[in-house]
C-alpha cells in the first residue's frame, strides 16, 4: 500500500473538520511536526472550538458575564471605543485567574467572544465593527459595540 505524503494543497482540500483532525492528530505522532508545521506556515491551524456548556469553568464565564460587574465591564469598554470582549476578558482574567488561558482550558476566549456576543444585543448595543483588542488582554480582537 502506498500511503500519499501531506502536501499544502492536498490539506486544503479537506473540509475544515477533516482538517482539525489531521491537526490534532499530528500533534500525537513523532512524524506529526511537519504537517503541524505545514498547516501553521500556511495559516491553517484550526480555530479553537467553543468550550462545552456543561464545562465548569464555562458555566462560570456565563455567570460572570451575566453579573451586574459583568455588564458593567462589557458597557465600559464600548463607552470608551473598545471592544466589549476587552473589558469581560480582563474581569474574567482577575475572576478566574489561570483558569481563564487557552493552555489551561483550550476555547476559553473564544467562548467569551461567544458570551459577550449574546449578552450586548440584550442590553441594547449593536455590532459596528471589529478591532484589535488593547494591551492586556488575552484576546486578540473582538466587536466594537454602539448603543442602538
Amino acid at each position: 500500500m502506498v500511503v500519499k505524503a501531506w502536501t499544502l494543497d492536498r490539506i486544503r482540500e479537506l473540509p475544515e473538520s477533516a482538517q482539525r483532525t489531521l491537526y490534532e492528530r499530528a500533534k500525537t505522532r513523532a512524524d506529526g511536526d511537519y504537517i503541524i508545521a505545514l498547516m501553521d506556515d500556511a495559516g491553517l491551524k484550526p480555530k479553537p472550538k467553543l468550550m462545552s456548556y456543561t464545562d465548569p469553568v464555562y458555566r462560570q464565564m456565563v455567570q460572570i458575564g451575566k453579573s451586574s460587574s459583568g455588564k458593567a465591564a462589557m458597557e465600559a469598554a464600548a463607552a470608551k471605543g473598545e471592544p466589549a470582549l476587552c473589558g469581560f476578558d480582563r474581569l474574567l482574567q482577575s475572576r478566574l485567574g489561570e483558569d481563564y488561558s487557552e493552555s489551561r482550558c483550550p476555547g476559553t476566549i473564544m467562548s467569551a467572544g461567544s458570551i459577550v456576543a449574546e449578552i450586548m444585543p440584550k442590553l441594547g448595543y449593536v455590532r459596528a465593527r471589529k478591532s484589535a483588542c488593547v494591551e492586556g488582554c488575552m484576546a486578540r480582537e473582538g466587536i466594537v459595540w454602539l448603543k442602538g
